[in-house]
Parts: C-alpha cells; structure tokens; sequence
C-alpha cells in the first residue's frame, strides 16, 4: 500500500494568557512511500517524527493537509478503521496480560467488512467411512472449527451427523453466505477428512446490496429557503476612523431589514480601511436586493459577497420523510450551495440496484430536482473477528517475529528486545489476514 502525506502541517495551539506561543510540529510536509519500501525519519528531538505518524496512525488531527493510503483520503478516518499498526517507544505492553493476549488485544475489536452481495443458503451432504482411530466428536469438533475460522456465525452454520455401521452421513446447511466463504468452506473440508460430497443444494437467500450517493440541483428556491452570506467592501482612502461605529451602525440597520448581522468588523488593510461581516438568514429570493441596499446605504468600494451556507428546512424535512416512508437508511444528509445552485446530498444505504433507481427518479420528479448525479458501489457490513481467527493470526504474526514460544509468559519475564517484538507483533497483526 502506497503512503502519501500532501502538504501535511499540525500546529499545537498555544496559550496567550500564559505567554505560550503556539507550537508548529510539523509543517507542510510532502513525502510518498512506495508499497512494499520500508523508510525512516530521521531528525532530531522535536523535530516533528513522532506526530508525523501520530497523523498517519490517527491518533493526531492535522490542523491542515492530507493523508492517502493508496487512492483513498484518510485524513479524517479514525485510527480503527485505518487497518495499520503503530509501536510506542516504550512498547505499551499490558503487564498484566501474557504475551498471547497482548498480541490478541487489537484484534478483539477489529471490525472486517463483509460485502453484501448477493447471499445463498447451502445444503451440502457428506458420506465418510470411519476409520479405526476416528471419533465422531472429534469430526463434528473440526467442522465447527472450520465454519469458526470461515468466519462464520452460530447463525450461518448447523451441522447433522448420523452415523450407521461406522459410515457417516453428515449434513452441512451454510446460511445467508457468500458463493466466495462457501468456496473456501468446501475446499478446506478435504483438510479435516477425506469426506465424499454427495449432493450440493443452493438457494438464493438475499439480493446483492448496494449504497448509492445522490447529487442534484435543486432548480425551485423558495420563500423557505434562506443563505448565510459574508460581506466585504472598502470603504475608501477618506474614511475616517471617527466614523466607525457609525458604518457599523449603518450596515447593521440596511441588512437588519432581510436578516441578522453577525461579526461585523472594520480593519486596516494596505489599501485602506475595509469592512468584514457576516448576515444570517437572508431569503435566498432577496439576498441580492440585501446586497443592492447595502451598495446604496454606503459608497463602498469593490463590494461583493459569498453565500456561505445555505438553510431550507421545509425541503430538508420533506426529503427525509420521503425517505423514511420507503423505509431508506440514509447516511451524509445535507444541503448546501456551490457558489452558482443549492444541492443536495445524501448517500442511499443498502439497497438493491433496481430499488435505489427507482426511488431516486421518484424523488428527483417529486422535488424538481435537476443535474443529478449517481454513484453506486457495493454495501459494505462490518462483523468481529471469531476467537479461531484470532487465534489462527496472532500465531502467524507471533511466529513472524520469533516470539511464538513465549505466548503464555508476562511482558516482565522477556528482556528487552523481546518486548520489542511483541510490541511490533501487536502493531503488525491488524496487517494479516
């Protein structure tokens, strides 16, 4: 996976009371790492390496930039749902807990995504001949592991075994999976037994799910419908500063009649004195008879304004119970202005292709919405890793630092250095799947 930070800067705030300035860890840092490179920080104290990867891990918020894993932003993604590992200088290893737990530890709240596609229910029947040494619990104990380490549920797995004169019948149902689990659920049964598939029986248990993110114009602005808008003007080379609670006044008593002034502040710039505000609330059907009364109150220079938000909640609560009548799951809701047009957006969770197209022309035809935009990709659902999985991967990642023979010690009964495996074993074991 390709790590790449853009313009990457975390500025610690500093306290102006106590005389503290604010401290700038990082600053506009650019770098790539290639998949597969291994690369290092190198600096002096303070310089910035820790918080570096504090930013890349999630532990740390930039204050601006952006971080990329491969062709995905995760700047604002939390450190759960990143899938990498980091190792604390002092290795952070739970005392109290043996070497097989602390390795363990992160992933029993590791959340794997499941793709919601088209589900199936499986009856599979297996004939096995018994042999001398076999024992029919230990058989019905590997199939278990086996749907365990699948990733399989109590729910999606009920197994029958009857047995006559040493021969076995068994009886498998796979419920609401994958055609990709049930593949890899067969081919490892030839792992645990030489069983014989006598007859495999399929059903189609769910239709594939998709989310679907919706963009539109919205083309009626309504008398409901209001803007946040920010004003700025020169007030040109005779103003005088005498008059500056009387400007304020004035701007504040034109732009009262359409809505509420906020913030408004006069400063001195290099070309003058220039006046800054912001006015809520102000019809979007009139924002721009505000702006011609306001160019009339005062000869300002080079006036202009930007919408800064826009507000409309008639249309907002009229969409939502659209949607909450057709019993949708709607993620991202908002409306918005994009310098020329009011939008909307939402993203449609979990619905079929059909039914996601159907509902969005629906309602873009009921709300005179135009210009929309669709985008459709599979339906992601989340599940926790079973105890065998677990298991199966702190072994592997255990093994690969040559700490596998110490699983059951406390961190205090390992030197140094072995500590430090352990502690690269826990940050590596989100890594192996």
């Amino acid at each position: 996976m390709e790590i790449k930070i853009k313009s990457l800067t975390k500025i610690f705030p500093g306290d102006a009371k106590k005389n503290i300035r604010d401290t700038i860890a990082v600053k506009d840092l650019d770098f790539v790492v290639d998949d597969g490179t291994l690369v290092g920080l190198l600096g002096p104290s303070g310089c910035g390496k820790s918080t570096t990867l504090y930013m890349i891990s999630g532990l740390q918020v930039p204050t601006s930039g952006e971080v990329w894993f491969g062709d995905q932003e995760v700047t604002n993604l939390s450190p759960e749902k990143r899938g990498i590992g980091l190792v604390f200088q002092n290795y952070a290893l739970y005392p109290h807990m043996t070497i097989y737990k602390n390795i363990e530890f992160p992933l029993t709240s590791l959340q794997v995504e499941v793709p919601l596609e088209t589900f199936f229910t499986y009856h599979l029947v297996y004939s096995y001949e018994m042999k001398e040494d076999d024992d029919v619990n230990g058989i019905k104990k590997a199939f278990q592991s086996l749907a365990a380490k699948t990733g399989y549920t109590g729910k999606q797995f009920k197994l029958e075994i009857q047995e006559q004169n040493r021969s076995l019948k068994i009886n498998v149902n796979l419920i609401n999976v994958s055609k990709t689990s049930k593949a890899m659920f067969t081919e490892n049964v030839g792992k645990i037994i030489d069983a014989k598939l006598e007859s495999e029986d399929e059903n189609q248990s769910s239709d594939a799910l998709f989310d679907t993110t919706f963009r539109a114009t919205v083309e009626i602005i309504t008398e409901n419908e209001t803007v946040d808008v920010a004003f700025r003007g020169r007030l040109g080379k005779d103003f005088s500063t005498n008059t500056i609670d009387d400007t304020i006044k004035l701007f504040n008593s034109t732009s009262s009649a359409y809505g509420k002034p906020a913030e408004v502040v006069i400063t001195k710039t290099q070309h003058g004195y220039e006046i800054m505000a912001r006015v809520l609330g102000v019809k979007h059907l009139h924002v721009n008879e505000w702006f011609e009364a306001v160019k009339a109150s005062y000869p300002y220079e080079n006036p202009y304004f930007t919408v800064l938000s826009v507000n409309n909640k008639e249309l907002t609560s009229n969409v939502k119970s659209f949607l909450s009548e057709r019993k949708c799951s709607v993620a991202d809701f908002k409306i918005y202005f994009d310098k020329e047009h009011t939008k909307i957006y939402f993203k449609l969770l979990k619905t079929s292709e059909a039914q996601s197209a159907e509902l969005l022309k629906e309602l873009a035809e009921k709300f005179r919405l135009v210009d929309v935009e669709t985008a459709v990709s599979q339906a992601i659902s989340h599940r926790k890793l079973t105890k065998e999985e677990r298991r199966d991967i702190v072994y592997e990642t255990a093994k690969l630092v040559q700490v596998d023979e110490y699983l059951q010690r406390k961190p205090s009964q390992l030197s140094g250095g072995q500590q430090q495996r352990v502690a690269i074993a826990r940050a590596l074991v989100k890594l192996i799947r």
